[in-house]
């Protein structure tokens, strides 16, 4: 039955499709959310309140004969893992990891740009990250992310690109412009501490969302 689904910390439209047993596209593609999609622009960047409208589900028919047994596999959009490693703001280029992800382990190796990159499902809430045998261990709370127009969504940014130190709160406090204006002068904009659009455009680009 169709119905509305308020965002909580953490969603993002594939985890949302994945509950509700629909394609996250046929939701974001849906005339009903057309104004959060216009709002958000990326679907797998909601902000705790949104309101996402969940409709029926369209049943598929398949014609099959009934003295027979028939397996039906249920197709899910799988979500990605992504981050990368830096040191000093450069690339941790080649190093081998591993990833837990809901109680899986997946090895691998960073690439020449430091970036791991794993397919990992659309339900999965928290993460981890093992380096160098276990020396290094990183968690992740994943889909935390806020939309990057929000002072939450740029602190979290700056803060994981190593900028910011301080907790994220939403409030665009003194330490807050400071790590702003880090960035700027990192990337060769105007120092100004203020979120202007081309530093927000500069910010998603280095970020990647």
């Amino acid at each position: 039955m169709a119905s509305n689904y308020t965002v909580q910390q953490g969603d993002s439209l594939t985890s949302i499709g994945f509950d509700f047993r629909l394609n996250w596209e046929t939701i974001w593609n849906h005339p009903n959310n057309a104004a959060l999609k216009n709002l958000r622009k990326d679907p797998h960047v909601l902000y705790p309140g949104d309101v996402v409208y969940i409709p029926d589900m369209d049943p598929r028919l398949e014609d099959k004969s009934a003295d027979a047994h028939h397996k039906f596999a249920r197709k899910s959009a799988l979500d990605r893992f992504r981050v990368r490693l830096t040191k000093d703001f450069q690339p941790r280029a080649n190093i081998p990891y591993t990833l837990v992800v809901d109680g899986q382990s997946i090895d691998g190796t960073t690439d020449g740009d430091g970036l791991v990159d794993q397919p990992i499902s659309p339900g999965a809430r928290e993460g981890k990250l093992v380096l160098d045998g276990g020396k290094e261990e990183y968690e992740f709370a994943l889909g935390n992310i806020d939309p990057i127009d929000t002072v939450s969504g740029l602190q979290g940014r700056l803060q994981n690109l190593g900028y910011f130190a301080g907790e994220v709160t939403g409030e665009m406090d003194d330490d807050t412009t400071d790590a702003v204006r880090a960035f700027q002068a990192a990337c060769g904009l105007s120092e100004t501490g203020e979120p202007d659009d081309s530093t927000l455009a500069k910010l998603k680009s280095e970020y990647g969302c």
